[in-house]
């Protein structure tokens, strides 16, 4: 079996240097792709637990394969929080040279969107003040954008989304994006929000609620 590189000690423009290396993908039959194949799984076979032991051991494909699975989740939820797509592609870069950065040594208590979630809504926060180009939807820091096909029936629904969320406190549209967008259960939730457990089953269930009667407002 190939021994695994060292671990890179690189700290500022060489950390981005060496991360744009990263995300591009190993050509199929160079000799890295080869011997990696030898003893790693496929991609769908591999956990993020395993991901993180080898990156603790200096395997750059496994960093790389990290990424490719969470970039469109980072990059999505930057754009909600900034209302910037622009801007979202600093977040995603600077939230993964944040990951970087906890390696060697990065134990994962938690599922890995647990642990980016906050990366990213502080980062987000962070270069929106930065850059004074804050484009929210409704007030506070949670700008939504949610990405739809390009169909009439799609960007109706959408409209009818915006109308709702528009309706709700900061917390409660936070909170429901959390819940139905990005699918982490409300013991994640809690953790990622750091309020208790019964107040995000109490926000829940009220914005649930005021959904159902903006829906449904006749008795």
């Amino acid at each position: 079996m190939a021994a695994f590189m060292a671990w890179p000690r690189i700290q500022g423009r060489h950390t981005v240097q060496w991360l744009q290396r990263i995300q591009k993908p190993i050509p199929a039959g160079t000799k890295s792709d080869q011997t990696f194949s030898l003893f790693m799984p496929t991609d769908d076979d591999i956990s993020d637990v395993f991901l993180v032991a080898r990156i603790n051991n200096g395997d750059e494909e496994a960093f790389r394969q990290l990424y490719e699975r969470y970039k469109d989740w980072v990059l999505r939820l930057a754009i909600r929080l900034t209302g910037d797509p622009e801007l979202a592609l600093d977040v995603l870069q600077e939230t993964f040279i944040y990951v970087l950065s906890k390696f060697p040594g990065f134990e994962l208590r938690a599922r890995f969107k647990t642990f980016l979630y906050p990366v990213v809504r502080h980062t987000s926060i962070r270069l929106s003040q930065q850059s004074r180009r804050w484009q929210t939807f409704g007030e506070g820091p949670g700008a939504v954008e949610i990405p739809v096909e390009d169909q009439p029936s799609a960007a109706a629904r959408l409209d009818e989304f915006e109308q709702m969320l528009r309706g709700l406190s900061e917390p409660m549209r936070e909170l429901l994006i959390l819940r139905f967008v990005d699918g982490l259960d409300l013991q994640e939730i809690s953790q990622v929000l750091e309020i208790p457990l019964g107040t995000v089953k109490s926000r829940l269930h009220h914005a649930v609620d005021r959904l159902r009667r903006w829906y449904n407002p006749d008795p």
